[in-house]
């Protein structure tokens, strides 16, 4: 699926995905704008079990912002061997994940250029952190699981991680 959001605002009213992609989909998101006000288990804004690209420019950017889940607050890829994530001049910012990953939660590997993520967070309760599982609020910005990976840091070109926050691991 391609969607040009042509400066517009796709706006979600807090109880539902802005984008949900199926196994082996493709989403190819362009055009500038802002997505916001989504809400899931996996991926507020964004949901997607296969490819993802976000590709805005240097005049119009994308903006992933004020989104909510339980792990991926922004934007959530399924782990898969076969898919990938590549975002470009996007502002993914202020959204929340209960667990993992408060603006991006990959299971891809991916690359991120000329993008800012900033204030994102990550957060659970010591009650829960007490429980069996140690992965609970990790990965303010962003959290890669299975064998995804991000570029190496020299790769990850002209982008800002600041400000985010999470309860237990990685800010």
């Amino acid at each position: 699926m391609t969607v040009n959001l042509k400066g517009k605002t796709l706006r979600g009213d807090g109880t539902f995905q802005i984008f949900q992609v199926a196994s082996g989909g493709k989403l190819l998101i362009s055009g500038g704008g802002t997505i916001t006000g989504g809400s899931g288990e996996n991926g507020g804004a964004i949901q997607c079990n296969g490819s993802l690209e976000i590709t805005g420019t240097s005049n119009s950017r994308i903006v992933i912002e004020k989104n909510k889940a339980t792990s991926g607050g922004g934007i959530y890829v399924k782990v898969s061997e076969t898919g990938k994530c590549n975002i470009s001049y996007c502002d993914i910012q202020d959204n929340y994940a209960a667990t993992n990953g408060g603006g991006l939660c990959s299971g891809v590997n991916t690359t991120i250029s000329y993008s800012n993520i900033l204030r994102n967070r990550a957060m659970t309760s010591v009650s829960d952190r007490k429980t069996d599982n140690p992965n609970l609020g990790r990965g303010g910005g962003f959290y890669f699981v299975g064998n995804a990976t991000v570029k190496p840091v020299n790769e990850l070109i002209a982008t800002t991680v600041n400000d985010n926050g999470c309860m237990w691991y990685g800010g």
